[in-house]
């Protein structure tokens, strides 16, 4: 991946990051159409939701990247990486129309607004959460007289295993920033990984 820095009209700079190879015209027309003709910041609730639809690629992307490095797979942490990289710029871009186009919401509407904004972020992350819990819920009823206690279990670990690739890969972005601000000095994947196991247990509960 590459970092570029783009200068934009109002004297603002960007920094976007892009596949080794991407030419600095497509760098530019990238940023041209999402930092300066594109006004629109969109409802809070729809910049949410496209918002948590980006965290949870990313942190998907994350974890391709961490299982490439694991097993040593340069095209598999190269994909993961761009993945991750290319939410990243959307993150950013949206964030900056949001700051430039839209006037805070007062009073009731401002409660609303937060409420609506934590359910957006949030439903893409559930959605998978529990399309894992119904498919290993409805695995667990092959066991026919026990489907009392195998739909359960089916459910749990549904959706168990559909969190472990979001919180491993949450974890790993949160080392990278630990990283930049010099608190740590090399990526653990091992503890990324472990420590998604408790979160991913509990998020599936």
């Amino acid at each position: 991946m590459i970092d570029s820095t783009v200068r934009l009209p109002n004297g603002h700079e960007v920094t976007v990051s892009f596949p080794e190879g991407t030419s600095d015209k497509e760098i530019k027309d990238w940023v041209l159409n999402e930092y300066v003709l594109n006004r629109d910041p969109g409802s809070i609730f729809g910049r949410s939701i496209a918002q948590g639809i980006d965290d949870l690629q990313q942190k998907w992307g994350s974890s391709l990247e961490g299982l490439g490095n694991v097993i040593d797979a340069e095209s598999l942490s190269r994909v993961g990486g761009e993945i991750v990289a290319n939410n990243q710029n959307e993150i950013e871009a949206r964030r900056y129309r949001e700051q430039q186009y839209t006037t805070e919401s007062e009073g009731f509407q401002k409660g609303i607004d937060y409420v609506a904004g934590l359910v957006g972020q949030s439903a893409p992350q559930m959605a998978t959460t529990m399309a894992g819990a119904l498919a290993g819920a409805k695995i667990g009823m092959v066991g026919g007289p026990l489907a009392w206690a195998t739909v359960p279990v089916g459910a749990f670990m549904g959706g168990f295993l559909v969190n472990m690739p979001f919180f491993y890969g949450d974890n790993r972005e949160r080392q990278k920033e630990a990283i930049e601000r010099g608190y740590r000095t090399e990526m653990d994947e091992g503890a990324a990984a472990l420590t998604a196991i408790p979160q991913s247990s509990l998020d599936s509960i």
